[in-house]
């Protein structure tokens, strides 16, 4: 929990010269995850690994092109189960996701409203989970590729991504590479 906080700290006095360079800046934002995979032991049909993140990113634009990333803090349910515990979950495992790549500006309806789309490599560290409450063991670190779309409405962003696993997040288990949908709102400061 200290590195978070240590990392949260850098990235947030370094926001104001990264607005200063041009049309970027650090957004904080929540929202919820909902993550499958095609392991049935890791997640049978009918259900997800859902819960809620947290997250700091920052852009750094040129133009209609930007760098970005950030990390993200993941809450998730530690096993998968057919109702969705987003907010709740009864037994839960975390989850740290830093995040680079690539963001492009696809339409400017006006100065405040922008439409874009992002592709990111994501990098995954399971941090805490109880062994004894599960039947596998997770990898202490997987990784995925990015593809979301957002929209800015002033200082508001509002983004939908998908993340495809491309490491099993499972020790032992060839298909249990993490899908993840995030759905996020959160705000430039």
């Amino acid at each position: 929990m200290l590195r978070i906080f240590i990392i949260l700290s850098v990235i947030s006095f370094a926001a104001p010269q990264l607005q200063a360079q041009g049309k970027g800046g650090a957004i904080i934002y929540t929202g919820l995850t909902n993550g499958t995979s095609s392991d049935k032991v890791f997640t049978p049909e009918g259900t997800a690994i859902t819960g809620y993140h947290i997250g700091l990113d920052a852009r750094l634009f040129s133009g209609t092109m930007y760098f970005g990333g950030g990390i993200q803090y993941h809450n998730l349910t530690l096993l998968a189960t057919p109702d969705a515990e987003y907010l709740t979950p009864k037994e839960s495992h975390s989850l740290l996701k830093t995040r680079f790549g690539l963001g492009f500006n696809l339409h400017q309806f006006t100065h405040l409203i922008t439409l874009r789309a992002k592709v990111y490599g994501s990098f995954n560290f399971n941090l805490e989970y109880d062994p004894d409450l599960v039947p596998y063991e997770y990898t202490g670190a997987y990784a995925g590729a990015i593809a979301g779309l957002g929209i800015d409405i002033s200082f508001i962003t509002l983004d939908v991504e998908y993340e495809k696993g491309l490491v099993n997040a499972i020790s032992m288990r060839p298909d249990s590479k993490l899908d993840i949908w995030t759905f996020s709102l959160g705000f430039f400061f």
